[in-house]
């Protein structure tokens, strides 16, 4: 069967080949701070080492070998505000990007950990720490409506709870759904909108994670992601290290007519 498969391939003119090249590591022995080892990446090869899978960290990891924390490609998103409930089919055109941000709000120029949103009693909205305790809305998809749980929990055990209840963290899509969750509030609560706050230096998709155990941290100055042969840990931007490039691009092979 298999030898079937390779004759009509060859005779119908087809191919594989590779759509890019290879994704390389090289490690750059010369401490830099964070900006100056991207800089020199992208003069040199193609940009800071980005990793999206467990393939990648383990080609990674053999790089990096004994060498201690390296930087890598991670860095701040202070843009990247996501709902909990990703689900598109929720959201009518423009809904997703409904926003009710208290004056000087999104703070994040501040901290770029303020990373998940709460409601204030006057019905805006402010970016905060996620590990703080506070009450949240959730929405139930059944019944459309929302509920407000007095019980104050992190962002995180805020959503799981609504997830385990309800559907989700409840999302604001319109100024009328603002106001029903200030009408039944008693004080400022968790919504549904968080930021993803990390991305890749080149810009790739940001998914994959290997972040040592309570990272990254809340420190306000550790911005930049540092990578061992094991894990992850965010840090501060201006230390020198030795850092990781890479060269090529990610592929998938596809098939040409030769």
């Amino acid at each position: 069967m298999m030898k079937g498969i390779a004759v009509m391939i060859v005779l119908s003119g087809l191919c594989f080949l590779p759509a890019c090249l290879p994704h390389i590591y090289h490690l750059v022995q010369i401490p830099m701070k964070w900006i100056q080892a991207q800089n020199y990446c992208r003069k040199t090869y193609t940009n800071l080492a980005t990793v999206h899978n467990a393939q990648d960290f383990a080609e990674l990891s053999e790089v990096i070998g004994s060498s201690g924390y390296l930087w890598f490609g991670l860095q701040p998103d202070t843009e990247a505000w996501e709902w909990s409930l990703e689900n598109q089919d929720h959201y009518d055109e423009g809904e997703a990007d409904f926003r009710m941000w208290n004056n000087g709000e999104p703070s994040y120029g501040i901290s770029s950990y303020m990373a998940c949103v709460a409601m204030l009693q006057n019905g805006n909205w402010d970016d905060q720490l996620c590990e703080n305790l506070l009450p949240f809305y959730c929405y139930n998809k059944k019944t459309s409506s929302f509920t407000f749980v007095g019980v104050s929990k992190s962002w995180g055990d805020a959503q799981s709870h609504c997830r385990d209840h309800y559907t989700d963290l409840a999302s604001v899509r319109n100024q009328s759904e603002s106001q029903q969750l200030k009408a039944i509030a008693t004080s400022t609560a968790w919504i549904g909108l968080y930021r993803n706050s990390w991305k890749w230096s080149d810009g790739s998709t940001f998914s994959f994670t290997n972040w040592f155990s309570n990272s990254p941290s809340t420190v306000v100055t550790s911005s930049c992601g540092a990578s061992s042969s094991v894990n992850w840990v965010n840090s501060n931007c201006i230390y020198t290290r030795k850092f990781v490039c890479f060269t090529g691009e990610f592929c998938s092979p596809f098939l040409k007519a030769s």
